[in-house]
């Protein structure tokens, strides 16, 4: 390829894997209408994307509904990403531990282009809790998971992240560049990192990150609940506690890496 020229990507391609993002969005499906108005592109292209998607068994049709969901093969497609993302096991049995000894609400998550997603979930036992699901998305800027995987990125991708914009989602969401950049040194000096009302005006969370191998970052777990019961004092508490079970269990998985070798 000559030096200086561009790939020319498929626009095709590129909305009909925003049709499955969307669809798979939504638990209960969505109809052709819905999508349309989603993903803004005319009923004709959308209705012939999403009879591609499901001719090809990525999507299915409801003949009862109408309505399009995700079809079990995205998860046959994707079984060796599956299969190879690491000992999964040990890393659930710490959100367990932790969602015991804390009552709290505990999440794995990793870094996915410039969005921190769930990997794993371990429900607390508060009546009062926050109910994030595998699978669920956030931006890196306004979460305390996300704050910490960007704090342990490189600069140069810090640089794009800064970049680009940073919604204010809620009344504390960091919106400044330069503060954010602030944040995110000072998250690398203690360890973790906090969300106080910067994703929800009702929510906080407390984040530490996790390593493997050689000190490879894999993602990060945090804890998520209530403003009202987590104030200054729950969220120290709760920032010692996940120093304690990451450190501990970012040697756990180091040692398993070094095992397989």
């Amino acid at each position: 390829m000559a030096a200086g020229s561009q790939i020319k990507r498929s626009s095709t391609v590129l909305k009909a894997l925003r049709l499955l993002e969307e669809i798979g969005e939504h638990v209960n499906g969505l109809s052709l209408s819905e999508v349309t108005a989603i993903v803004d592109l005319d009923r004709t292209t959308t209705y012939r994307l999403l009879a591609t998607l499901v001719d090809a068994g990525y999507l299915i049709r409801s003949e009862e509904t109408k309505k399009y969901r995700l079809s079990y093969k995205l998860v046959s497609v994707a079984r060796l990403l599956l299969a190879s993302a690491g000992p999964d096991e040990i890393i659930r049995e710490t959100l367990a531990k932790l969602s015991r000894q804390t009552h709290e609400a505990a999440n794995f998550s990793v870094l996915s282009g410039y969005q921190a997603v769930i990997r794993m979930v371990s429900k607390g036992s508060h009546l009062l809790s926050v109910d994030f699901k595998v699978g669920d998305r956030s931006d890196l800027h306004c979460t305390s998971i996300g704050k910490v995987l960007l704090a342990q990125q490189s600069e140069r991708f810090i640089d794009e992240v800064l970049s680009r914009p940073l919604p204010k989602v809620a009344s504390q969401t960091i919106t400044d560049p330069a503060v954010l950049r602030v944040e995110l040194a000072k998250i690398r000096e203690r360890g973790y990192a906090l969300d106080v009302l910067e994703f929800a005006d009702d929510m906080c969370c407390v984040a530490a990150p996790v390593f493997g191998a050689n000190g490879t970052l894999l993602g990060g777990i945090n804890f998520a609940g209530p403003s009202t019961r987590f104030g200054p004092k729950r969220r120290h508490e709760l920032a010692q506690i996940l120093l304690k079970a990451t450190a501990e269990l970012s040697q756990a998985l180091h040692h398993e890496a070094l095992e397989q070798i």
